[in-house]
Order: structure tokens, then C-alpha cells, then sequence
């Protein structure tokens, strides 16, 4: 087993509660936050070899995911708060903190490539998906999907429950998606932001399972992928979340100049944030993506 002092076993645990804080918030991605704080690599590597890492580096999975466990229940509790209090500040601080994390996905995406035609295609497809969602949600009308959800019986709530938490394990895998913002863009983040508050068990079982299975199932697959299909795959996500900012925009419901005086306020907000975080650095860091 790979010895770790008190030090560096309380700074995994800081790095985590950052990297699980940090990545529950749409619009910034949990796996740029391990990359910018040099722990992605050795995570990735020690998930793909779990059977014969698990007792080399127990303490640094386990003070890291402690971490992470910790940082993303508070800010599930901030964000209830938030989107119970303040809905439309909310919404549009998650708009700006898309809109600041653009620049570190677009490096990521090119990675030293001058954009092709193809790669506009897939850019191209990634907002399309988002405005068909757009049009699904305006034609159910229903812009969270949490009505919807709770009248749709106990096994579709088990089945999307299951499904968010597979979503939000890719997000940790793939640095540059945001779990966060593809639930928000589908209609599912304020419903399970809610239940993990309110500690739903018979939904936040289902959501734990498939964050469990799709690490384990994915973190091979992706590392293939973004290998062999990084360009296609980095356009298409950019598309995605361009498109999830047009989206989240059309379903908050805005009444009157005041309310555009807030969002635009709260909007900044969350750029500064978003590009704040972006700039923070650790000297040992290596920008290296999968």
C-alpha cells in the first residue's frame, strides 16, 4: 500500500470537497477541476486497475472520494435553497457559469487542431439535439420535468433516477462535460437535486447504482473513445452545451425589466465565477485530457 502522510491525505480530502462542490454546479465540469488540481490522471488510472490499486492507493480513493461525497451534498443543499428561493437568479447564475467555462472546453476540444468540416458538423448536431429537446419541453410544457417525473409512476422515477447518476459519472470520467448541465438541459437536475436534499432513499439508491455501474463500465469505453474519436466527440459536447445555454434561457420564465436587470446581473455573476475558477492552477498540473 502506498504510504500517505496526514498532509497530503487532508489535502486529497480539500481537492475532492472542491471537485465535488465545484462539479455539481451546471456549466462546470468535475473532471477539469481533478485535471487542474493534478489528481484526474491518478483517479482514472487507479478506477481502470481498481482490482490491483484498490489496497496499493486505498487512501487516496478514499480521502479524495471522501471529499468529493462531502463537497457535492453541500452544494446540493445550496442549490435547494437557491432554486427555491431565488429560482431565476439561480437559473441565470448557472447561465454564466456555462458561458465562462466555454473557453477551457474549446481548448480541450481543438487541442492544437484547426477546426474542420466535419468537426462543425458535429458541433453543428449538438445544438440541434439541444433545440429538439427545447421544442419537446415547450410542446409538454413542463420546465423542469419534475411534474412530469412524479406522475409518471415509480419505475420511470427508479429508471431516470438510475439514469442521472449514470450521466453524472461520465462527467466525472470525460473532462469537459458538466453532469450538471446535460440534467439541467434535460429537465432532470432540480428533481434530483431535491431528493438528494430531502434523502429519498428509494430514488437516491438507484441514482448511487448508476453512477457506481457507469464508472466502471465507461472508464475503459471513454478513454477509447476520446483516444481514438477525440475531435467528433469534443465538438459534439460543445454543441451540446452552447445549445443547453439557448435552452435554459427559454424555459425561465421572465417577467418584466427587473427580471432581466437579475438575470444579467446574475449571469455576470456567474461568468466571473466560472472563469475565476478556470484560472486556478497547481504547479504540478498537467493538462492532460483523457
Amino acid at each position: 500500500m502506498r504510504s500517505m502522510g496526514a498532509r497530503e491525505g487532508s489535502n486529497n480530502f480539500i481537492v475532492g470537497f472542491l471537485v465535488g462542490a465545484v462539479s455539481w454546479l451546471p456549466g462546470i465540469s468535475g473532471g477539469i477541476v481533478a485535471v487542474v488540481f493534478g489528481v484526474y490522471e491518478r483517479l482514472i488510472d487507479d478506477v481502470n486497475n481498481l482490482r490491483t490499486k484498490i489496497k496499493e492507493d486505498f487512501w487516496f480513493l478514499f480521502t479524495l472520494g471522501s471529499g468529493i461525497i462531502l463537497g457535492m451534498l453541500v452544494m446540493v443543499f445550496i442549490i435547494d435553497y437557491l432554486m427555491g428561493a431565488y429560482l431565476l437568479a439561480t437559473m441565470f447564475l448557472f447561465v454564466g457559469l456555462i458561458i465562462g467555462q466555454l473557453p477551457s472546453l474549446t481548448k480541450i476540444t481543438k487541442r492544437g487542431e484547426p477546426t474542420k468540416g466535419s468537426h462543425v458538423v458535429w458541433f453543428s448536431l449538438g445544438i440541434v439535439a439541444m433545440m429538439l429537446l427545447l421544442l419537446l419541453k415547450l410542446n409538454l410544457g413542463d420546465g423542469d420535468g419534475g411534474d412530469t417525473i412524479e406522475h409518471s409512476g415509480l419505475f420511470v422515477g427508479i429508471a431516470l433516477s438510475f439514469f442521472a447518476g449514470a450521466v453524472f459519472a461520465v462527467s466525472k470520467i470525460v473532462p469537459g462535460i458538466s453532469g450538471s448541465t446535460v440534467l439541467l438541459a434535460l429537465g432532470l437536475f432540480t428533481w434530483i437535486n431535491h431528493l438528494i436534499a430531502s434523502f429519498d432513499l428509494l430514488y437516491l439508491l438507484p441514482f448511487g447504482i448508476g453512477f457506481i455501474v457507469a464508472v466502471f463500465m465507461f472508464a475503459r469505453i471513454m478513454g477509447h473513445i476520446l483516444k481514438n474519436y477525440h475531435h467528433p466527440v469534443y465538438y459534439f459536447i460543445t454543441g451540446l452545451t452552447v445549445g443547453s445555454i439557448i435552452l435554459i434561457i427559454a424555459i425561465t420564465e421572465i417577467v418584466g425589466f427587473n427580471d432581466m436587470l437579475i438575470g444579467c446581473a446574475a449571469a455576470a455573476a456567474g461568468v466571473v465565477m466560472s472563469l475565476g475558477i478556470s484560472m486556478i492552477r497547481r504547479p504540478d498540473s498537467k493538462e492532460k485530457c483523457a
